[in-house]
């Protein structure tokens, strides 16, 4: 009885012990997670800010300790590379460029997304879950496939060298993910005010920028947001439907590449020149991006 009673006994404590190795293992993940996330998070930043650190870094230094090998971390800063830049006119110029293109490319692609996202989920089209698919399917093209063919039509048309060739480029190629993501902004939008809208009086354009516009405007100034950033910064379509006249910014840092010698603290402080107004808007609007990108995935 005395042996049954005292293994009785170291039953619970044996179970007691196991219970509190277990905690204690759940405690140690439950500590361990958030120092591997850190971590991870750390690596991941050092790995996509380094390129950055390292152009804004060299945009600063001499041209004579731009390339040294090994680099010089300690150095006197100087502005002589933005100098360079700033007193080309030929940037100036190409960066007004970038900038009409990008407006007037986010203006024509939000109007042609959002009317025909609209179309897509208030009105009843024969394979319209279809053409949605090929359009989010027509973004995978590659830009280069699009390139031959746009440069014949604008050389037959001769539209080289203008706004009018690149803004309708980019939008080719912009549009198709614009209207996707535009879709669901649209479908979470009730029918019913649109409905409401017709029985007041209005017509489907009415209803559709008095009504339907004002409830999407998260999804359109993310759309704008992207699109701009996305026009401003090519350089594909810019590379072979542009030459003097209409260059654009991201060619601009071209010009500092010679056939064997490149300028490479111009070429630095070019591209830190050009990343402040994608900083700025990316800052400003971030807001608006994140509801916007955000809003249809969630509520549709």
């Amino acid at each position: 009885m005395s042996g049954m009673t005292g293994q009785g006994r170291s039953m619970p404590g044996s179970e007691l012990n196991k219970a509190r190795m277990r905690t204690a293992s759940i405690h140690t993940r439950n500590a361990a997670e958030p120092a591997l996330f850190t971590l991870l998070t750390a690596v991941t930043l050092i790995f996509l800010l380094t390129p950055t650190i390292w152009m804004i870094v060299t945009a600063f230094k001499p041209n004579s300790e731009a390339m040294s090998l090994p680099p010089k971390l300690l150095f006197t800063p100087v502005l002589d590379n933005f100098k360079t830049v700033l007193k080309n006119p030929s940037f100036l110029k190409s960066f007004l460029n970038s900038a009409v293109i990008a407006v007037l490319t986010t203006l024509l692609t939000l109007f042609c997304s959002a009317t025909s996202s609209y179309a897509l989920t208030r009105f009843r089209l024969v394979g319209a879950n279809t053409l949605s698919t090929l359009i989010l399917i027509s973004r995978m093209i590659p830009a280069i496939v699009l390139g031959l063919p746009l440069y014949i039509i604008a050389r037959t048309f001769e539209l080289l060298d203008t706004y009018f060739i690149m803004v309708i480029a980019i939008t080719t190629f912009a549009l198709p993910f614009q209207i996707w993501l535009l879709l669901g902004f649209f479908a979470q939008i009730p029918k019913a005010l649109d409905e409401s809208a017709l029985i007041d009086g209005c017509s489907w354009y009415s209803a559709f920028l008095r009504v339907i516009l004002p409830i999407a405007a998260p999804g359109l100034a993310a759309t704008a947001i992207m699109t701009f950033l996305f026009s401003y910064n090519d350089f594909f379509f810019s590379l072979i439907l542009t030459g003097k006249n209409i260059k654009t910014a991201p060619l601009a840092v071209m010009e500092y590449m010679g056939l064997r010698t490149f300028d490479w603290g111009a070429i630095m402080a070019t591209g830190v020149l050009l990343a402040v107004p994608t900083l700025v808007i990316g800052i400003v609007f971030q807001r608006f991006m994140i509801q916007g990108m955000t809003a249809g995935a969630v509520k549709g």
